[in-house]
């Protein structure tokens, strides 16, 4: 399969401490859909000022292992709760090497996460 283009776009993330929220997102990622025409990794195009910016978590995500042979593993962000690619066998095309190749979904998933400011420390 031809490469697909990195080209980053506004796109709307509903995370579990609340929501909704503006996050960047690669447009040929969020391009693919299912046969009911639902966005495979959840979410929908907004503008630059609609929603405020995420700042202080990291987005929740899911495995994503690859359906060829000699490709690596790769974790794709879900941009909402019930997006079609949390269900395990889903199909996706991503970007492997210098060819795009068909992965599929797996059990495995990140959840969102606190992220700390660079510089903080815990003190007792």
């Amino acid at each position: 399969m031809a490469w697909l283009n990195g080209n980053k776009i506004a796109w709307v993330y509903t995370a579990g401490i609340g929501g909704p929220y503006r996050v960047r997102a690669t447009k040929a990622i969020t391009d693919q859909v299912n046969g009911e025409s639902a966005v495979l990794v959840g979410g929908s195009a907004t503008n630059a000022s609609t929603y405020p910016v995420i700042t202080r978590y990291m987005r929740a995500m899911r495995a994503v292992k690859c359906t060829c042979s000699g490709q690596p593993d790769k974790w794709v962000p879900v941009y909402a709760p019930g997006a079609p690619l949390l269900t395990p066998g889903t199909s996706i095309n991503l970007n492997s090497g210098t060819d795009s190749h068909s992965y599929e979904s797996t059990a495995d998933q990140r959840g969102e996460s606190y992220k700390r400011a660079p510089g903080i420390t815990d003190t007792d």
